[in-house]
């Protein structure tokens, strides 16, 4: 069976620098499921948009990435580490990419080897000193470390031709439209790159003062706070008479407009790692001037710019002059520039190379890292079906859930585009049937009369399903693999066991969400209540928080985000009481299949990422305390008796007391737990 495991690719940094944009044209391209666990900012927010899964994890000071503060980057990059250990253990990924220095060391110091294959994009120079120490040892531990240039390779070990597990692979780009350069009353010189002191503006700015009829565009932005006194020192030399009026500081721009203003594009990094802003120039007609040294030297040949010695501004000048004042030179190295991208840099070729290289150590068909008799029988069953999802019925409710389902759907499409899609529309406003109908592969779109809730809807929605086998979806719930697959191969063949089966449910945020639990009243969760879980050995723990378990379990209920279980079965069993509008279904549903001898497992070997309620947040502002506190009383006192009602009751109370005692000596807010025991109280007294 062709593996559904997931490549799992983490980055230290949010901003979107160079490095940042080659990650996301390679994740536009690649051909496996991919999840990118990355701090929150425009790298997550641009992969999103493309359609990609993003966890977004802890955002961490960037001297961790700069190397001013030795102890607390280390402390930050063990804490990275941790983040993508525990999606390693919950995603169970083909490989983990790391992607940069930092995040090799992050991977290489938490991950247990030799499980987990880790291949490292290398995309700097190392750092002097120890922490060019640490890294060079990380990297050289990975399995495989995949270099932007033959320079950074050069740098993390000079007979890297001869180690078998060093590569290069340049970036690459498409070919723009050619679009000439807008000549003005004065030439124009661009700088693409972010503003740091080692991009070394300040010497394109004194070349800038000796050719008296050149403007200079200084586009980018600091990365860090720290970087702000640079900029600033490079506004107050512009401002001086020789600059001033020449330069302007745009900040972050689109870079392919800027280049179509620009008569040639300037790079005076003295060790650039590569220059992704270089390619891009070239690919767009325009000669370059950068230094000759590191990643330029490999890019820049006389036909399409210049390369000069780092730092010397006469020799940027005379370069520059050059280029300017000759229209017919600069259209012809424009075009070899154009060339050399063509048979160098392009996007197509150079993406394919890199994921011939990447994936070598998780090709396709990589076993599962299960191997026990059921992963064995999910392969063998699921190796019957005619694509992922085949046997599925996909059924979810939205109530303005537009947002949402929308990324659901588009989950979908990359890893269950068999699987037939039911969506039932609960009195939306904000056009999510319309998303739904529209969605390329072709989803059942039904109508509730007005906002009757999740049960009618799914009742509604499992009438039409077609499928052996049924997932009752939550529309805030993402896919990030085929995995709901294999929990379809559990349920399938005559001597299957019926049962509901609920995945690993994960967080935005890369976490485990708590979604099952034992059952309400019973010495399990009283314990949960006294005892915080992390506290309690490994037996207990999983005993008390079922979601701790790292093998597949029977647990007394699950919650309702992702629920599978054979269509037969559910439409046996109602699957809800349409007459409930909200809350307390997923319990009700799995006590009453247990008193039918259908058992609720928790599968540790399928995934989804759970966002959440966005849709109950918007309606009720808050979490409904009270709402929730009467809804599971009433379902613990219909299917399990009084007597468990009573005892369910007191270990809220205790859970909740617990926590607020836990959270103040912590000094945290307890706002949540004292609502909690309010609505709990408030319930108790409307019985």
């Amino acid at each position: 069976m062709a593996t559904t495991q997931p490549i799992l690719i983490h980055a230290f940094s949010g901003p979107l620098g160079g490095s940042e944009r080659i990650l996301l044209d390679l994740l536009r391209r690649m051909d496996r499921p991919a999840v990118l666990a990355c701090p929150p900012g425009q790298l997550a927010d641009c992969a999103e948009g493309d359609g990609v899964t993003v966890v977004r994890v802890k955002s961490r000071p960037l001297e961790a990435r700069h190397g001013t503060a030795p102890a607390v980057a280390a402390g930050h990059m063990l804490g990275h580490g941790r983040e993508i250990r525990s999606l390693a253990k919950d995603l169970e990924p083909s490989m983990v990419l790391s992607w940069g220095m930092r995040s090799a060391i992050a991977a290489t110091s938490t991950l247990k080897r030799p499980q987990i294959p880790i291949v490292a994009e290398h995309v700097d120079l190392l750092p002097s000193g120890p922490q060019g120490d640490l890294a060079r040892r990380a990297l050289l531990k990975c399995d495989r470390v995949i270099c932007l240039s033959e320079a950074i390779a050069r740098d993390l070990d000079p007979a890297w031709q001869a180690s078998g597990r060093i590569s290069v692979v340049y970036p690459g780009v498409e070919l723009p439209e050619v679009a000439e350069a807008r000549r003005g009353a004065v030439p124009v010189a661009l700088i693409l790159a972010a503003i740091e002191p080692w991009k070394d503006q300040a010497t394109a700015l004194e070349a800038a003062a000796l050719i008296p009829d050149l403007k200079l565009i200084v586009a980018g932005a600091p990365i860090s706070s720290d970087n702000q006194v640079y900029l600033e020192r490079l506004e107050t030399r512009a401002s001086l008479p020789d600059l001033q009026g020449r330069v302007d500081f745009p900040g972050s721009i689109d870079g392919g407009r800027a280049l179509e203003d620009a008569t040639l594009l300037v790079h005076p990094a003295p060790a650039e790692p590569f220059g992704r802003a270089l390619i891009d120039a070239l690919a767009a007609g325009r000669p370059v001037v950068a230094c000759r040294s590191a990643g330029p030297a490999e890019i820049v040949t006389p036909e399409c710019g210049r390369l000069v010695a780092p730092g010397d501004r006469a020799a940027f000048a005379q370069a520059i002059e050059e280029i300017t004042s000759d229209a017919a030179l600069a259209h012809a190295m424009g075009e070899a520039g154009r060339r050399r991208v063509a048979s160098m840099f392009d996007a197509a070729t150079q993406a394919t190379k890199w994921q011939r290289n990447a994936f070598s150590l998780a090709p396709i068909g990589h076993s599962e890292p299960h191997t026990g008799p059921s992963a064995l029988k999910s392969q063998i069953a699921a190796s019957d079906h005619n694509g992922p999802g085949e046997s599925l019925s996909l059924v979810t409710v939205i109530h303005d859930s537009a947002p949402d389902i929308a990324r659901l759907l588009s989950s979908v499409s990359r890893h269950l585009p068999g699987a037939e899609v039911i969506v039932v529309d609960s009195g939306s406003t904000d056009g999510g049937s319309s998303v739904a109908s529209t969605w390329p592969g072709g989803a059942t779109v039904l109508s509730l009369d007005g906002n009757a809730g999740y049960g009618a809807g799914c009742v509604l929605g499992i009438g039409e399903a077609t499928r052996p086998i049924t997932v009752l979806i939550n529309p805030d719930v993402e896919l990030v693999d085929a995995s709901l697959d294999s929990l379809a191969s559990e349920l399938i063949g005559p001597l299957a066991p019926d049962r509901i089966l609920s995945p690993v449910l994960i967080h935005p945020d890369g976490t485990r969400q708590d979604a099952v639990h034992p059952l309400p009243g019973t010495p399990a969760e009283l314990l949960r209540a006294l005892v915080p879980a992390p506290a309690l050995p490994g037996r207990l723990s999983r005993l008390a928080e079922p979601h701790r378990s790292e093998t597949p379990l029977r647990v007394g209920w699950a919650v309702g985000a992702c629920l599978v279980a054979r269509t037969a079965t559910l439409k046996r069993l109602g699957p809800f009481d349409p007459a409930v509008h909200l809350y307390g279904e997923d319990l009700d549903l799995c006590l009453r299949a247990a008193d039918a001898g259908v058992e609720t497992w928790y599968m540790t070997n399928s995934r989804v990422i759970h966002r959440e309620g966005h849709s109950t947040r918007n309606a009720f502002g808050t979490e409904p305390s009270e709402l929730l506190a009467r809804r599971r009383r009433a379902v613990v006192g219909q299917r399990l008796g009084t007597g468990a009602q009573w005892r369910d009751d007191a270990i809220q109370y205790i859970t909740h007391a617990d926590r607020i005692l836990i959270k103040s000596i912590m000094r945290r807010d307890t706002q949540l737990e004292r609502k909690r025991i309010a609505g709990l109280r408030k319930a108790r007294k409307s019985r």
